[in-house]
C-alpha cells in the first residue's frame, strides 16, 4: 500500500511540475540519461532504459524526483564555461530533493552517481 501511495504521489508531482514548467518563464525540465556524459562509440544497439530520476530547474534550484530508492547519491553540477562545480550528497529514499545552484549564465552538466556505481547525467543552459 505504501508503494502505491508513493507511486501516485510521484506521478502527480511530476505532472504538476510539467504543467508549471510550461507556464513559468525560466523554468525547464532537464533530461536525465543513464551512463556517462562522455560519448563512447558503440556498435551494438541498446534497449531503452527507464531512468528513475526526473530533474527540473527553476530560479537557481534543481528539483529531483526519484521513482525508486537508489540509496545515497552524489550529485555534481559543473558550469562547463567556468569549471565551477557544486558537489552534494543526498538520499533518494524520500523521493524528492532540492539542490541550490548558481544562476549565472553558462552550460551546465549534472552527474549523478549511486552508491553501487551507476551513473546518470543531464545538461542544461542558462
Amino acid at each position: 500500500m505504501k508503494k502505491l501511495i508513493l507511486i501516485l504521489i510521484t506521478i502527480l508531482s511530476v505532472g504538476i511540475e510539467s504543467v508549471w514548467s510550461t507556464k513559468a518563464e525560466g523554468n525547464r525540465s532537464i533530461k536525465i540519461e543513464k551512463g556517462s556524459p562522455i560519448k563512447v562509440p558503440d556498435s551494438q544497439p541498446r534497449d531503452l532504459i527507464q531512468v528513475p530520476i526526473a530533474c527540473f530547474y527553476s530560479n537557481g534550484s534543481l528539483f529531483f524526483t526519484f521513482m525508486e530508492d537508489l540509496g545515497e547519491l552524489e550529485i555534481s553540477v559543473t558550469n562547463l564555461s567556468t569549471g565551477a562545480e557544486i558537489i552534494d550528497e543526498i538520499d533518494s529514499f524520500c523521493g524528492n530533493a532540492l539542490l541550490e545552484v548558481p544562476e549565472s549564465s553558462g552550460e551546465y552538466q549534472i552527474e549523478i552517481t549511486t552508491e553501487n556505481g551507476d551513473s546518470y547525467y543531464g545538461e542544461y543552459t542558462l
